[in-house]
């Protein structure tokens, strides 16, 4: 009799728990947070990609179009059979096994979209209501780089993710490569017309390093990219305006516990900033002699910032860090391929990781001009000793940048899973 009571006792819990059922994604299943476009840039072989550079046709028919350098969100979707005016559900995800919150929302809605959540790991999620929860678990495909909405600021990414040395994958959620937290200073710069000009008037020569190189293309015939133009007309007047409003800022700074912004700009792109654009908890590092582009990186200067740079991420009370230039493509992929290469992540990946920067470009891959600076700059780290990539890197770190290798293994041991 007591254990019938029990039974009777207990049926209106079960049907108050079995008012939600999981619907997508399916228990266990694996969840992709890319576009297919992206995907089928990212599966291509790296000479497929290398081709692209060169084929203005096929790189128009690999257009990712609606910000190609945003994730994919992810859909959690469930159903009610109890469904009542003003009901809501209370959603979380947490990452297993240590149960970190990635996602916590309420919603009157059946789905809800979630996003910036780790690559290849294993998730447990819960819906909620008043009367009853229902619970699921979702792995996330392991395909980098891993893609973020940053608020408001363009081409971010996760710099870990990917395979390094003795199968260790880089950690995430430590290091974060973006494009500039706020707009550079105004900068004027002379156009094409006005670059030919001063050439025909016998000045250009003596406008300082930018217009000697200018003079020597002109002299020698080569065509004059405008876009490229650095020759200055006139310097700012004040700093470059805001990307991030408070609550952007807000964001960034509660979903990713950014403690140090390492800003790869010149001074007089960085024109009157005291701190970093997400606020006074930031730690913000700027150098008038950084130099990270391709061929710059390779002089006393280069390896000045490497080495200022470097040292900044041996120490762990800095992270989780974030680091860029304006664009986020050559400055920040120069840095962030030969950390890469530090840690044991192969050539094709880290290729891969630069590339990635293009596809919020007009094509979507890396066009003639950037491919060429970039694979020459490979090909000057190729020429330093070693059996690998790895080994010429950590060759060039050493040998260049006077670091050493009791360094390089204390950033392996912060920057690598166990």
């Amino acid at each position: 009799m007591k254990k019938q009571l029990f039974l009777l006792s207990f049926l209106p819990l079960l049907s108050l728990f079995a008012d939600l059922a999981i619907v997508a994604p399916p228990k266990d299943g694996t969840a992709t947070l890319i576009k297919e476009p992206q995907r089928k840039f990212l599966l291509m072989s790296r000479e497929d990609r290398k081709a692209l550079s060169f084929d203005p046709e096929k790189a128009k028919a690999m257009r990712i179009s609606n910000r190609g350098d945003q994730p994919q969100p992810l859909t959690l979707e469930w159903s009610d059979t109890a469904p009542a005016e003003g009901k809501t559900y209370t959603v979380t995800v947490k990452r297993l096994p240590d149960g970190k919150l990635f996602f916590n929302a309420t919603t009157d809605k059946l789905t809800v979209q979630v996003v910036n959540l780790e690559i290849a790991r294993n998730y447990e999620w819960t819906v909620a209501t008043k009367d009853g929860q229902a619970t699921s678990t979702f792995k996330t495909e392991d395909l980098a780089p891993r893609l973020l909405q940053f608020a408001n600021v363009r081409n971010a990414r996760d710099f870990g993710g990917r395979i390094g040395m003795d199968g260790r994958r880089v950690k995430q959620s430590m290091m974060f490569r973006t494009s500039g937290l706020n707009n550079n200073a105004q900068i004027v710069y002379y156009k094409l017309d006005e670059v030919m000009q001063l050439h025909e008037e016998g000045k250009l020569e003596a406008m300082g390093d930018q217009g000697k190189k200018l003079e020597h293309q002109i002299k020698r015939g080569e065509k004059i990219d405008p876009k490229f133009i650095r020759l200055i007309k006139s310097t700012p007047s004040e700093p470059g305006k805001p990307k991030l409003n408070d609550e952007q800022r807000q964001f960034i700074l509660d979903t990713f516990g950014i403690k140090t912004d390492i800003d790869l700009r010149s001074d007089m792109e960085c024109y009157g900033m005291t701190g970093s654009p997400l606020g006074p908890t930031v730690k913000w590092y700027q150098w008038s002699y950084s130099s990270f582009g391709y061929s710059y990186l390779f002089t006393s200067n280069g390896y000045k910032s490497f080495k200022t740079v470097f040292t900044l991420m041996l120490d762990e009370a800095n992270y989780p860090i974030v680091f860029h230039c304006i664009g986020g493509a050559d400055r920040t992929g120069v840095l962030a391929t030969v950390l890469h290469a530090l840690l044991g992540v192969d050539e094709n990946e880290l290729a891969k990781d630069y590339e990635s920067t293009w596809l919020s470009s007009t094509c979507g891959v890396v066009d003639k001009v950037h491919r060429q600076w970039f694979e020459t700059f490979l090909g000057r780290i190729a020429k330093y000793d070693g059996a690998n990539f790895r080994e010429k890197a950590e060759n060039f770190a050493i040998k260049s940048c006077g670091l050493t290798m009791d360094e390089i293994n204390k950033f392996r041991d912060i920057m690598l899973e166990k």
